[in-house]
């Protein structure tokens, strides 16, 4: 009779650890990527000088930084986003752009190389200089601005997938023991 009181508790046990595994994947962070935007790039509305008009979402490394009288302007070294809008340095970059937002937008907690994202209206090209050379900055009037951290060493491992992570492992031994277990990374 003891053994099937512990078989009977093994089962609990594996079942009440199952649940949890799965309820831990339903709870996990869902990404959404943007509907209705267009997927041209900084670098694409250069070479044709058009597409001004176009919602699009962009995002980068930050570069510069000018507060005006009333709109704050960011310069973005431009990479391509993953599902979640954040910015794949991992790819080579597609441009810069200059992001424009209404008002004042405080950066003084965000130095050069912080990756952000932002959606907005393309309102034209800018003649202006990187170095020495010539370049044509897009102008992206932005409506929504998320910032993701660092470039270097905040840049996750996770391949776009916002933290914290919750894994969860469940094993079983020689003996006739089970075990399982739950990590948090952030």
């Amino acid at each position: 009779m003891s053994t099937t009181i512990l078989s009977a508790g093994r089962s609990r046990l594996l079942l009440g650890l199952s649940c949890l595994a799965i309820l831990a994947g339903c709870a996990g962070p869902r990404c959404t990527p943007p509907t209705g935007l267009s997927p041209t790039t900084p670098a694409a509305v250069i070479a044709t000088g058009g597409r001004i008009g176009e919602r699009v979402r962009w995002g980068g490394a930050l570069a510069r930084v000018q507060h005006l009288r009333d709109s704050t302007e960011i310069e973005v070294v431009a990479y391509p986003l993953d599902g979640c809008g954040q910015p794949r340095l991992d790819a080579a970059p597609i441009g810069r752009f200059i992001l424009i937002r209404s008002g004042f937008v405080e950066t003084a907690g965000r130095p050069v190389g912080t990756l952000l994202s932002a959606t907005g209206v393309i309102v034209g090209l800018r003649d202006g200089h990187l170095g020495e050379a010539p370049y044509a900055f897009p102008l992206l009037q932005g409506h929504s601005l998320s910032w993701w951290g660092h470039s270097s060493g905040a840049r996750q491992a996770t391949q776009g997938w916002p933290r914290p992570r919750v894994s969860i492992g469940i094993g079983g031994g020689s003996g006739g023991y089970y075990g399982g277990g739950i990590g948090v990374r952030f």
